[in-house]
């Protein structure tokens, strides 16, 4: 690594120092080690393993980047090697591991069929499912298990890692009547539902699924094939994990179903917001453009907000929406006489904001009495035009006329 950074480790957590600056893996979704592209995440359940196993020889490195450099030395074939980060990718092909050794924490590269990782403790059946005595499914099975969570008690060696997610692999599992069974399961249906209990916003379409692990055809001749769920908010009761993928189990009027997507975070609560400018209020939380209504000072009744943003779900006289509290009209403007020449084509705002267009409405070639003016961030000048006839904004660049 460069020479202002420190790969530190404590228990199973990855910190990236930097000075005197440093982020837990746990309080962040991803620590990001600065060389190359690498990314490397805390041990959690399935998406990366705790311990893994060398098959073979196995050269490691100071720091991630490049298999084919010098390496620092090599391991000799060994079990239980402690995992402190890896790649999302590891079961899909060739990455970066960092590993906990005698010499510190160092980076290993070894292919995934040169590794063994223990299979899980559990996992869900989300359908039903043959059971078998042996690994051989061209005999009848010898049960067929409804959708439940299954003890798991071994699995062929390499269980994670195949062509494709839909190959199959054998995984031993305890059941409730007839002990010890097989089941022949896709790859991408070895996983475990993690109970979750939280609420998350879908502004566009997604599919709502029975199977976390299918991916489509969506739709055929006859039309979808599935039900959409658009500009909503749902509970997320509980996250389907695999090797490759995290899927999320949400509340709906038709019982559980998956979805693709994790969504926006939401925070549910009542609290009021009170308004002191004029402030656009949107269908979505997550698409603005175009003509909207204006809600003048006052106090509204928020219900939800999008986490870490000042985007809040309220109900108004004009029925729900969505505002943005960084979006109200700006209360800094600076009053101004003077005409504004506008040379070519000016398309007129409702908002100070990209996006917010008046309706495609443009100005050519005239000249305009803006009452005032502002200048936003970007060192953009937006002049108010507010008359008994029309209110609009008129955006000047800074090296636009």
């Amino acid at each position: 690594m460069g020479k202002n950074w420190t790969v530190c480790t404590i228990a199973a957590m990855i910190w990236i120092c930097s000075g005197v600056h440093a982020v837990t893996a746990s309080a962040v979704e991803q620590a990001v080690v600065p060389s190359g592209s690498v990314i490397v995440n805390p041990p959690e359940l399935f998406r990366i393993p705790s311990t893994i196993d060398l098959l073979s020889e196995t050269p490691f490195y100071s720091e991630p980047g490049n298999p084919a450099a010098d390496p620092v030395g090599t391991f000799a074939a060994q079990k239980g090697i402690q995992v402190l980060g890896g790649e999302y990718k590891w079961a899909r092909g060739r990455s970066w591991w960092l590993i906990s050794t005698y010499l510190g924490s160092k980076w290993i590269s070894p292919e995934p069929w040169n590794i063994t990782v223990p299979p899980p403790e559990k996992i869900h059946l989300v359908s039903e499912t043959p059971a078998y005595a042996s690994m051989d499914d061209t005999v009848p099975p010898t049960a067929l298990l409804t959708p439940q969570e299954v003890r798991v008690t071994g699995a062929e060696k390499m269980w994670f890692y195949a062509n494709s997610s839909d190959e199959k692999r054998w995984v031993r599992i305890q059941t409730p009547n007839l002990g010890e069974q097989w089941v022949h399961l896709s790859v991408g249906s070895i996983g475990y539902v993690k109970p979750a209990d939280y609420y998350s916003y879908y502004g566009s379409g997604q599919f709502l699924l029975d199977d976390p692990n299918y991916y489509g055809p969506y739709g055929s001749m006859a039309g979808p094939m599935f039900q959409q769920t658009v500009n909503e908010t749902l509970h997320v009761t509980g996250e389907y994990v695999n090797v490759y993928d995290t899927s999320y189990q949400v509340e709906t009027e038709q019982g559980p179903k998956y979805i693709h997507e994790q969504g926006i975070p939401v925070l549910r609560k009542n609290e009021p917001l009170t308004l002191l400018n004029d402030t656009p209020l949107f269908a979505f939380a997550t698409y603005r453009s175009g003509l909207s209504v204006v809600l003048h000072p006052q106090t509204v009744s928020s219900f939800e907000q999008l986490r870490d943003s000042n985007v809040y779900h309220v109900h108004t006289s004009f029925g729900d929406g969505w505002l943005d509290l960084g979006l109200t009209e700006p209360s800094n403007t600076v009053k101004t006489s003077a005409p504004l020449e506008l040379k070519g084509s000016h398309p007129l705002y409702q908002f100070p904001f990209e996006g917010l267009e008046l309706g495609g409405f443009q100005l050519t070639n005239v000249t305009v009495y803006p009452s005032a003016y502002w200048e936003d961030p970007n060192g953009t000048v937006w002049y108010l035009v507010d008359n008994q006839n029309a209110k609009y904004w008129i955006k000047k660049d800074p090296d636009h006329n």
